[in-house]
């Protein structure tokens, strides 16, 4: 991906998606642009548009231009690390922690917001994402490490606003929804709870019958093998969920 600051806000291009073949050269034998690319066991998927799911942003096949796409917060905590100090040794490989990577993170993300993604959703939910995550600090600031406690700041009056729910935010959209949804429109980018319960029987078509959502392969499987709690459960649930009229998730 690239970021070009001379292109307005709105305008195709701004972000760019480059894609190559095996061998991540151009030309022949690099394997030139790729049309495709692998990234879960469902195999080929065109590109950029399997970039643009979890980017945000439209492609605009007669032109090769891509409209609205945006570079991702690098959320912390959804990295595996090893514990322990800076650094730990294995066989000689150099393997860091949380601690050794938090600057090297904190930069990526001040990087991130410098770019104004998704610039067009007056939500602006990543950088209110990126604040969130560096709060009460800065995330321009060096040294700065990350919070886990980030929940949207949305202004809507309560029973709009996730501090209604925000175990319902932290138990199953910042696991299972975010990574997609936050850098669409503010339409679906789930800022407040009362967007959230809007769509809720879409939800349960989407979580609990055709098996839609989590579109992505990785939270998706995530989500149906969590058993503290059992996601889809807590979901469906009217005291800790969205309170489906047929609580049964997923339905036969």
């Amino acid at each position: 991906m690239e970021f070009d600051p001379t292109i307005p806000e709105g305008q195709p291009n701004r972000i760019k998606f480059y894609v190559y073949g095996e061998g991540f050269g151009y030309g022949a034998e690099g394997g030139g642009h790729a049309t495709q690319a692998i990234l879960d066991s469902q195999g080929p998927k065109s590109t950029p548009q399997v970039c643009l799911v979890c980017h945000g942003g439209i492609y605009d096949e007669t032109n090769h231009d891509v409209i609205g796409g945006a570079f991702r917060e690098f959320d912390v905590f959804g990295f595996e690390f090893l514990d322990g100090g800076e650094f730990e040794d294995h066989d000689g490989l150099r393997i860091y922690t949380k601690i050794g990577q938090e600057e090297a993170f904190r930069q990526l993300n001040a990087m991130v917001k410098a770019t104004a993604p998704n610039a067009d959703n007056p939500d602006n939910p990543i950088v209110g994402l990126i604040d969130g995550l560096y709060h009460p600090a800065s995330v321009e600031v060096a040294g700065a490490v990350a919070v886990d406690t980030y929940v949207p700041d949305d202004t809507a009056d309560p029973p709009n606003s996730w501090a209604v729910k925000p175990a319902l935010y932290s138990t199953i959209v910042k696991k299972y929804c975010r990574a997609c949804h936050i850098a669409q429109s503010s339409s679906i980018d789930f800022f407040n709870y009362g967007e959230f319960d809007g769509y809720k029987d879409l939800i349960d078509t989407d979580v609990c019958s055709s098996f839609e959502m989590p579109h992505a392969e990785a939270p998706f499987v995530n989500m149906w093998l969590s058993t503290d709690p059992a996601a889809a459960h807590y979901l469906a649930d009217s005291i800790t969920g969205l309170g489906f009229t047929d609580p049964t998730c997923p339905k036969p």
